[in-house]
């Protein structure tokens, strides 16, 4: 018999509760590289409008020694944040 193998996928993803629009990135890791990289494509959709980003503090959030778009501002939440 063959060993089990999963496949995880993680999403990174934003919504616009203005006009309802979204974007979904679909990743197979995570890590700070990947965290920048969506910040980026985030930033460049719409670059006019600011983006609020809610992140927790798991380590691949980690913005140190990373430049934040000057359209994106990071909302830092507690990482065991029920009402969220």
């Amino acid at each position: 018999m063959l060993p089990l193998r999963l496949r995880n996928t993680y999403l990174y993803g934003a919504y616009s509760p203005i006009n309802g629009e979204s974007m979904v990135l679909e990743v197979e890791n995570v890590n700070k590289e990947i965290f920048h990289n969506y910040l980026k494509q985030l930033s460049e959709h719409k670059p006019n409008e600011l983006k609020i980003v809610v992140i927790d503090n798991v380590g691949f959030h980690s913005t140190k020694d990373m430049l934040i778009p000057n359209n994106i501002k990071l909302l830092r939440i507690h990482a065991c944040c029920c009402s969220i």
